[in-house]
């Protein structure tokens, strides 16, 4: 599994899947620099597993669209990368660890891809440029 959180949680031990850990953003950075939380719900829900049970509150999805999902490289060379709540592709080279997705990915400093065969062309080029 690639989601570092989880581990902890469900007890595996996290593996980078290709060199990225995956995981659900924990809000939005607003284009004023403010990070903001998904909305949750107010009661909680159980969640059982083989190894217990799992108190959460549910992020509250909006009905147009999902949470976006964030892609974190082991290798700072390679791109961060954004799946945002409407299904675009973004891209940016960070030294931090990006755990909130942005509001206008395309005004703060990311860059879309019009395909994911392009992340795949742009990914080679990174690692062929080393």
């Amino acid at each position: 599994m690639s989601e570092p959180k989880g581990a902890d949680v469900f007890g595996y031990t996290h593996k980078p899947y290709k060199g990225y850990s995956i995981s659900a953003s924990k809000g939005f950075t607003k284009q004023d620099g403010k990070q903001e939380n998904h909305a949750k719900e107010d009661k909680e829900q159980q969640v059982k597993w083989d190894g217990g049970v799992l108190a959460i509150k549910r992020v509250v999805k909006h009905y147009h669209s999902g949470i976006p999902i964030l892609f974190s490289p082991e290798n700072k060379q390679l791109p961060t990368i954004l799946l945002n709540e409407w299904g675009r592709i973004f891209y940016s080279l960070r030294d931090d660890l990006v755990e909130y997705a942005t509001e206008k990915p395309e005004k703060q400093g990311w860059t879309q891809l019009q395909s994911f065969f392009t992340y795949i062309n742009l990914l080679n080029e990174f690692q062929n440029s080393k």
